[in-house]
């Protein structure tokens, strides 16, 4: 694929959504639309003032509706290794898919499986399959974006918005898509030490106070990939509002999910103690 001019020469120019100032992108968020048509899921979009640069159809077709250089609201509420609120520095690649559903449904091909985040909530719902012509479409596309920007990974919703979003769930792979990054050695950042007394452990749990999957001793050095949000009610807004919870996603390796642990028993490791890769 050929990018000029902060635009992909091979998709659709169609649907225009609102841009937010000017972008400076480091990473790549992956969403589904949670809807129907591409039409239906801009409509919609339009209507709420959110975006996404760009929207793969099930049959392949690449819709960018903003050009790279310019912000969209795709991201919402959202953490990554330290740092907050990724519309600031993030594309925006959506799939049109409608996600869980807790039914089975006869329109497309659902699978019933797991949420990869952990909520024993979605265990038993139904999430749409991915198109293979959209799989491939992504990665053409992920791959040209990576080839032109400096991207330091490619991340799901989920991922940086937990407890908050679930797209793009467990009937996406996420595996091809970093693999397109040549060097993710940047994202080896944001240590953190155990702080509990010697002889005890700190729990690894698959969600926030849910069952036990492993355990940390005194000491031992994880990352956090980032925290979850709970819902809080704003008497300023008159509604709920989600905000940083206490509880974060770690990983031994620096890149794969473990499990969550209560961030009280953790101190952040200083650059010149962890000495991360820059």
């Amino acid at each position: 694929m050929h990018i000029e001019n902060y635009f992909v020469s091979q998709a659709d120019r169609r649907y225009s959504l609102r841009d937010r100032g000017l972008l400076s992108a480091e990473y790549i968020v992956l969403h589904n639309t949670a809807g129907g048509s591409v039409k239906s899921s801009v409509d919609y979009l339009k209507s709420r003032g959110y975006g996404y640069h760009f929207i793969i159809d099930r049959d392949g077709a690449i819709y960018q509706t903003v050009p790279m250089n310019q912000k969209v609201f795709h991201a919402g509420s959202s953490n990554w290794r330290g740092r907050d609120s990724l519309n600031g520095f993030s594309i925006g690649v959506c799939f049109a898919n409608r996600g869980w559903s807790a039914t089975e449904e006869s329109n497309y091909q659902w699978r019933q499986v797991g949420h990869h985040g952990g909520n024993t909530y979605h265990d038993k719902h139904y999430w749409e399959e991915y198109s293979d012509a959209q799989i491939q479409a992504g990665i053409s596309l992920c791959s040209a974006i990576v080839s032109h920007y400096p991207i330091r990974d490619i991340v799901r919703h989920d991922d940086i918005a937990i407890g908050r979003k679930v797209d793009t769930g467990p009937a996406l792979d996420i595996s091809p898509f970093e693999a397109l990054i040549p060097d993710r050695s940047r994202e080896l950042i944001y240590e953190h030490i155990v702080d509990v007394r010697d002889g005890d452990v700190l729990n690894i749990r698959r969600w926030p106070g849910e069952t036990v999957v492993g355990t940390l001793s005194p000491q031992e050095v994880v990352y956090v990939r980032s925290f979850t949000y709970k819902y809080v009610f704003s008497s300023h807004r008159q509604r709920k509002v989600p905000v940083k919870d206490e509880w974060c996603s770690i990983a031994k390796d620096g890149f794969t999910h473990l499990g969550y642990v209560h961030s009280g028993y953790l101190d952040e490791l200083d650059s010149d103690d962890s000495n991360p890769v820059a």
